[in-house]
């Protein structure tokens, strides 16, 4: 079972490819945490494609549920309700 914990290699290929922001459309704060759009707790693996590095607010949207289409492609992101 792997754990966790994100390889530096791993991360710093994700921050690069949305160039060290948040992953949410039209947030230009920067990117300090990753979030695994593919729920860890189920497939226990880190893939690139499946984790989006984004900032604190919406890092916490997304754990709330208010992030529609999050299994999507991160710019068909929305907001639920708006």
């Amino acid at each position: 079972m792997r754990g966790r914990y994100i390889k530096k290699r791993t991360r710093e290929t994700i921050t690069l490819k949305h160039g060290h922001r948040c992953a949410f459309p039209g947030c230009r704060r920067p990117a300090i945490d990753f979030h695994h759009v593919e729920r860890f707790s189920i497939y226990r693996r880190h893939r690139v494609e499946k984790i989006k590095p984004i900032c604190k607010i919406h890092h916490e949207l997304a754990h709330a549920g208010l992030i529609k289409n999050e299994e999507e492609d991160a710019s068909k992101w929305y907001l639920r309700g708006i």
